[in-house]
């Protein structure tokens, strides 16, 4: 057993008996997390910081927000539950994802040493590449469109010269990131050529690399309101599932099956959040409402990978409930940690797939029709109703995905709760009745408020379809679930509370 446990387990000795830098390190966790955010934000929804110097710095924030969850939520845990052990496997994972993330920040510092030296060294350097990468850019669609885009561009960057200094313009004085300025003069060199050509070919050009997401801008005097209750939302939510996975990790008597799943729930509904609310407050923020062709399907992606990721747990911990009312002399046997583990790794396995795979399929489609999604992410259902090629295959891959991920794991979740609705009903005691209901009620209330807001926006006759309806709908899903769900699994169990009490150190208080 010595043996096996020098095997498997580590001990982190580091801070071992230091339990006053807990709150140090949580507000500098948090500081680091929240400030790399706005940043990122900040950069994100200023037209003039879209430049290669801010365009690096996003990036390092970004990595350094990943960087400090790699070790940070670690700390705190081994420092608040005196538990320093680490397992082989978890091991590994933090070294690799440190070595990378070190390593990319490392790489990062140079690239932005290197942009300040050729932006202070070399500035008519700067101005050619930057020519250079829009020409590329440009003459992505077609041949024909690329050669007149390329002259109007060398003819605009001479019309928009002041007079008598028109022969000393070069192509490189044009600015790669100043769209506002080729968008108001370049009519004045297209003029030499066909006006209407030019346009129909950039229109044609839009509708390949950039959608509209129309979400909110039609009712802009409502949307300083809207910006500041998403973003309120979307730090609650982020704020709310990382004290779940803390007082879980922290706390000795919640390492159970339930609170693992728990924690796995809390973990992916933060996940979720950030795929949609961030790109949502750029938008309202910016008033710039376009999302790149490449953008939106990895945001379909991540969107669909998370939201099934979170259908397959719901089920998940419907049969944990199961097993533990329903089974009580085999839950030990049949929730082990090695098949809670897999359980979940096949979630994510599955989750990922087939989100891949249709991600993999609208990659191919050609969006010809229409550029605006009249929604504030690029759903699966929108963006299909725009695609001019044919979408039959599709379809019946994704009726046949939404059986096996949508029916299957609703169906298990249904003959879960028939079984335990029939053990509780079954038990003579009041007592007993109100203490198992207690348990599966904060789950039982998630599913529904999942389900039903899933099914009222993909589940219904195409001729009933109500674009607000869908975003209502869908604001409830990925913003309200994920934010309600920590409330509602804390407030309604009496572990939860006992172990968020005991994270802020106030044992004392919830015992009096």
């Amino acid at each position: 057993m010595r043996n096996q446990t020098t095997i498997f387990d580590f001990l982190l000795l580091g801070f071992a008996e230091q339990p006053l830098l807990f709150g140090l390190f949580l507000s500098m966790h948090l500081v680091t997390l929240i400030g790399n955010l706005l940043i990122i934000l900040a950069i994100g929804s200023d037209q003039q910081l879209h430049t290669p110097m801010y365009f690096f710095l996003a990036n390092l924030s970004l990595v350094d927000a990943c960087f400090t969850c790699t070790i940070i939520p670690k700390v705190l845990v081994n420092i608040h539950a005196q538990h320093h052990t680490i397992s082989h496997t978890g091991c590994l994972v933090q070294m690799y994802f440190f070595m990378a993330l070190a390593l990319l920040d490392d790489f990062l510092l140079a690239m932005m040493a290197y942009d300040r030296y050729v932006a202070i060294c070399l500035p008519l350097k700067t101005g050619i590449r930057s020519q250079e990468m829009l020409q590329v850019k440009v003459r992505a669609p077609t041949g024909s469109c690329a050669r007149d885009m390329t002259k109007t561009l060398r003819l605009t960057s001479v019309c928009a010269a002041p007079k008598g200094k028109r022969d000393s313009v070069t192509p490189a004085m044009f600015s790669w990131d100043d769209k506002r300025a080729a968008n108001s003069t370049s009519l004045v060199a297209v003029a030499q050529y066909d006006p209407g050509q030019y346009l129909q070919e950039n229109k044609n050009q839009t509708r390949f690399t950039d959608f509209l997401l129309l979400g909110f801008a039609e009712h802009p005097e409502q949307q300083p309101l809207l910006f500041g209750l998403f973003l309120s939302m979307h730090l609650v939510t982020l704020v709310g599932n990382l004290l779940i996975i803390l007082a879980i990790g922290s706390d000795q008597q919640l390492h159970t099956p339930m609170y693992f799943f728990l924690a796995n729930l809390s973990f992916v509904d933060a996940c979720f959040t950030c795929t949609i609310i961030p790109k949502v407050l750029v938008n309202i923020h910016a008033q710039h409402h376009t999302i790149s062709h490449t953008g939106c399907l990895v945001q379909m992606y991540f969107f669909m990978a998370l939201a099934l990721l979170d259908d397959f747990l719901l089920a998940v911990m419907a049969y944990d409930r199961y097993v533990a009312i329903c089974l009580p002399l085999y839950y030990t046997m049949i929730m082990h940690p090695q098949c809670c583990q897999i359980l979940v790794a096949i979630s994510w396995f599955c989750s990922n797939l087939l989100a891949f795979s249709l991600t993999l399929l609208m990659a191919h489609f050609s969006f010809c029709a229409s550029h605006t999604i009249p929604h504030f992410f690029c759903d699966l259902t929108p963006l299909l109703r725009l695609a001019c090629s044919d979408t039959h295959t599709f379809q019946l891959i994704m009726f046949a995905e939404a059986a096996l991920s949508g029916v299957v794991p609703l169906t298990c979740v249904l003959v879960s709760y028939a079984h335990i609705m029939h053990t509780i009903l079954r038990i003579p005691s009041a007592g007993g009745k109100h203490k198992l209901s207690s348990t599966c009620g904060s789950h039982l209330t998630v599913v529904t408020l999942f389900y039903g807001t899933v099914f009222l926006v993909y589940f219904q006759p195409s001729s009933f379809y109500s674009a607000d309806i869908g975003m209502a709908a869908s604001i409830v899903y990925t913003m309200v679930t994920p934010m309600l769900n920590p409330f509602i699994y804390s407030l309604r169990n009496t572990d939860m509370k006992r172990a968020l009490w005991r994270l802020f150190d106030l044992q004392k208080c919830y015992t009096q």
